[in-house]
């Protein structure tokens, strides 16, 4: 307990001395940079300044986390959560966005809408060609995404040099990252995604406010390109928390939405299948629809992390180097280090080390990679209500699709998917016909969206008291209908 509220308070010390980061950020590309007083765009102004620092050089790491920090205190960052130092840097990015830049001046838009579509359009994936040695090392990490450069290097006939290139590209030109899947339960803490629509009478950019304003919210996603949408949470597992929780959805199902599916995570995954992909096109599985047969014998599942409940090897610690390891799961024991330093963390190197090998061996986390571009410009969600059986059939399918992630419930099953453009009416037809099969309930669809920024792990639990290995929260701050009314 003592050593929770010493890291919080050496973390509050650091946030207090940085509140004037942002103020002293300059770059080469001032001159550029439209002004604006309003809140909203004056956010992903400073997240574009911040950007074309670390660019240019002018802005260290360590600063640069500490402006990100202070970016946290603008609302705009809880509708949508931007971190500019995991973003990838090159020359190409950063002319991209300048140009943006030049578009937004030259004709006078300096709305929040105009220079927050500026910053995203500059980082939408484009399709990039890929070389044959790219790709044998794409395949290669997809499978195995925390194996060292010497094993790929080994197995696919390279060196070690020629394959920390590969990735280097890949990461620049395919926007390929590494992240994870965290067992949340074994931290005792819920993890939750509700669905739902609204009411026809209700705004969205009231509800919007108040899921921003709820501190348990870690992501929002809604379109106007259909009218389901949903949003994650993190909360503390206690039968109370859950009773509050629920009981305020119930509260609002009556006032402002019209549905509302609750999802909390039993088991979770992700998977690429770059072997449809050759000679820059990428083909229809042969086997997907055949692996949704219900009458096809499940032969093996994909990757798929099920929760096991609190564990007492989980702790403080682990949790905040795992924070990290979402971010780039293949980040060395020195970088986490560093950064759990800027907020506030006393561990050394050789500690993070250790943990982070048992972090893996307990299997708290499961890796995963994944790519832009590609030719996968078509993606959607489906909430998917079914029986057991199906929950894990469609977990075996969704491994033909070129990537996807999928999270079980006791309800059914959450998969996104990111597909080619060309087979979108195909995969989406085969999803939306599983409603015709018994034990399938309903299949509801989010289409043309990609997954988008989501507020850390460390971000929520910050106001969280933390003793005997316990996350604590007074019950009644679960009420989520208080921030609607």
């Amino acid at each position: 307990m003592e050593e929770h509220r010493s890291g919080l308070q050496k973390e509050s010390d650091e946030m207090e001395s940085g509140k004037a980061v942002l103020s002293t950020i300059h770059t080469p590309y001032d001159d550029m940079i439209p002004s604006s007083d309003e809140p909203s765009a004056k956010f992903y102004l400073e997240v574009i300044r911040v950007y074309l620092g670390i660019c240019a050089g002018t802005v260290s790491f360590e600063k640069a986390i500490d402006a990100v920090e202070e970016l946290k205190d603008n609302p705009e960052f809880a509708k949508s959560p931007t971190d500019p130092t995991v973003l990838p840097v090159n020359d190409r990015l950063k002319e991209r966005l300048l140009d943006n830049l030049e578009t937004v001046r030259k004709y006078k838009m300096c709305t929040a809408d105009s220079i927050r579509s500026a910053y995203s359009f500059a980082f939408l994936n484009q399709d990039a060609p890929i070389s044959p040695t790219d790709s044998e090392v794409l395949v290669f990490f997809a499978e195995r995404p925390t194996a060292t450069l010497v094993d790929c290097a080994d197995e696919l006939g390279y060196t070690s040099r020629t394959v920390s290139r590969s990735l280097k590209r890949l990461r620049e030109r395919n926007s390929m990252r590494f992240s994870c899947i965290v067992d949340q339960s074994a931290f005792g803490i819920t993890s939750a995604i509700v669905f739902f629509k609204l009411r026809d009478d209700v705004e969205w950019e009231s509800v919007e406010a108040a899921l921003s304003a709820f501190p348990f919210t870690k992501a929002i996603l809604k379109t106007t390109m259909s009218p389901l949408g949903y949003f994650s949470v993190l909360y503390p597992t206690t039968d109370e928390n859950r009773r509050i929780f629920q009981a305020s959805l119930d509260k609002l199902s009556n006032t402002m939405f019209s549905y509302m599916g609750y999802h909390e995570q039993q088991a979770a995954g992700a998977t690429s299948n770059f072997s449809l992909f050759s000679d820059e096109e990428w083909q229809f599985p042969e086997t997907f629809e055949h692996k949704l047969d219900p009458d096809v014998e499940i032969e093996s599942m994909p990757p798929l992390l099920r929760n096991k409940g609190k564990t007492k090897s989980a702790q403080f610690k682990e949790y905040a180097i795992i924070s990290q390891l979402t971010q780039d799961a293949r980040a060395s024991p020195s970088r986490v280090h560093t950064r759990l330093q800027r907020l506030g963390w006393d561990l050394t190197s050789r500690q993070v080390g250790y943990l982070m090998r048992r972090i893996h061996e307990e299997e708290l986390v499961l890796p995963y990679l994944t790519v832009g571009g590609l030719r996968l410009s078509a993606s959607f969600c489906f909430e998917i209500l079914c029986t057991s059986e199906w929950r894990n059939r469609l977990v075996y399918a969704a491994a033909e699709v070129p990537q996807t992630m999928y999270y079980q419930s006791e309800q059914g099953v959450i998969v996104w998917a990111q597909v080619p453009a060309k087979h979108q009416v195909e995969y989406y037809q085969a999803f939306r016909s599983l409603e015709q099969n018994e034990g399938v309930w309903s299949v509801n669809p989010i289409m043309t969206i990609a997954q988008k920024g989501s507020r850390t792990m460390l971000d929520i639990t910050r106001e969280w008291d933390y003793s005997d290995g316990t996350w604590h929260v007074p019950s009644h701050d679960l009420d989520l209908a208080d921030y609607f009314y």
